[in-house]
């Protein structure tokens, strides 16, 4: 019997570290981004960091503490701390037609294909209690 207690504690126990877990943010490099995006059994939300402007304002902390409140996990790529040849590769992706680049945008993506998509701008930033990108996560829940 204090055995069996013991073990339903411990499963207890790792059951709620596991649902603690995921982290708000994955931060991956682009071809593991561009791979995993378009993936058919890929459903999430992504972005790809590529302004100065929204790197100088530190957006992507914002983003992460909205996607930590909602329980979600936001993939994504930071163009500006690549090297040349990566930052180039992009560049050239970006005018493929039917590759689907969330460049500036998170998106949620279903089963590979993108679904719906919010402009990351300085108002969205600014906005009080950052309600329009709170709901777009809740739609996607």
């Amino acid at each position: 019997m204090k055995i069996t207690k013991s073990l339903f504690l411990l499963l207890m126990t790792a059951v709620i570290l596991a649902g603690c877990g995921s982290e708000p943010l994955n931060k991956m490099e682009y071809a593991d981004f561009k791979e995993t995006i378009t993936q058919d059994d890929f459903t999430g939300f992504a972005y790809i960091l590529s302004d100065f402007h929204a790197e100088e304002r530190n957006y992507i902390s914002v983003i992460e503490e909205v996607f930590q409140e909602e329980g979600e996990t936001l993939i994504y790529y930071n163009d500006l701390d690549s090297p040349d040849e990566v930052h180039e590769q992009f560049n050239e992706d970006s005018g493929l037609i039917e590759l689907y680049l969330p460049d500036e945008k998170v998106a949620y993506i279903e089963g590979g294909q993108p679904v719906s998509e919010l402009e990351v701008t300085e108002e969205l930033m600014k906005e009080g209690n950052h309600e329009t990108l709170k709901q777009f996560i809740q739609d996607h829940k």
